[in-house]
């Protein structure tokens, strides 16, 4: 692994109104905001770490994101999710941040927690943070389209089309 927690992620921003057309070199990309928590996950050798926005270790309360990263060779940044009820939870979210042990188990079961990906940070050994967004994307893509990543990870969708954003 190149890269080594705590990584501080990159924020979104809100906007009032897209930027002209031409104003960001390799253009304009925009993805849905979803109401989670901020997640980076660190698969090492001695474990995996799912650190939260602020840097705090959030691997005990989401035991089962952690199992499904460990034994891949990647950093993801992403958003926890909880789907219940037919929708996004996020009271379900924050009572599985607070759950440990045995306890974080049983919420996993009965309220299994997602990762919306979309960003991959460092892949096979390689950390791409000095590169284009198009060179992470096409990689987490990849990741995808090979089957490495399934659920409890899906896709953050994007868009370059100014009418849709």
């Amino acid at each position: 692994m190149a890269l080594t927690p705590p990584i501080e992620p990159m924020l979104a921003e809100a906007r009032r109104e897209l930027p002209p057309e031409g104003a960001l070199p390799g253009g304009l990309v925009m993805e849905a905001k979803s109401d989670g928590f901020r997640a980076l996950l660190f698969p090492r050798p001695d474990g995996v770490l799912v650190q939260s926005r602020q840097g705090a270790d959030l691997t005990p309360a989401f035991p089962d994101i952690a199992a499904a990263v460990a034994g891949l060779d990647l950093v993801l940044d992403g958003e926890l999710v909880v789907p219940a009820h037919g929708r996004l939870d996020f009271g379900e979210l924050q009572r599985r941040a607070r759950r440990r042990d045995r306890s974080a188990t049983e919420a996993a079961a009965e309220f299994p927690a997602y990762l919306i990906v979309f960003d991959v940070l460092e892949d096979d050994g390689t950390e791409l943070l000095t590169r284009p967004y198009r060179h992470h994307r096409a990689a987490l893509e990849e990741r995808f389209t090979r089957g490495d990543l399934t659920a409890p990870f899906t896709l953050c969708p994007n868009t370059t089309d100014r009418a849709t954003a």
